[in-house]
């Protein structure tokens, strides 16, 4: 839902996956030294991503973007490409028992973050 948010100021796309028992070594493989380049030549900036801390189990990764409009065109592009329907999407989803989204505005002002 976008309703009250600019779709024009800088966001922050955040995953949250719940993956397979034992699965977390090979899905951050497959993210560090696979798909990670793939993000770069899409032009979609990587802030952070990894393995949970507190149990292992779970897996984030964080994007920033220009805007909403523009998030949902990249993510449009890269998920419904060629590249990631062929070598990646079964490969992948076979390793998430689950995920969530959230989609936040970046605030400059807010606790020192900075702007996307």
């Amino acid at each position: 839902m976008t309703r009250g948010l600019h779709t024009g100021a800088p966001v922050f796309d955040v995953r949250t996956y719940k993956l397979v028992p034992g699965a977390a070594p090979e899905f951050d493989r497959i993210l560090r030294d696979e798909v990670l380049p793939l993000l770069h030549r899409a032009d979609i900036r990587v802030v952070a991503y990894g393995i949970s801390l507190v149990d292992g189990a779970d897996y984030a990764l964080i994007r920033s973007f220009p805007s909403l409009t523009r998030r949902n065109e990249q993510l449009e592009a890269f998920y419904g490409g060629e590249v990631w329907q062929t070598r990646f999407e079964e490969r992948v989803l076979a390793l998430i028992e689950s995920f969530q989204v959230a989609v936040i505005a970046t605030h400059a002002d807010s606790h020192g973050a900075d702007p996307a």
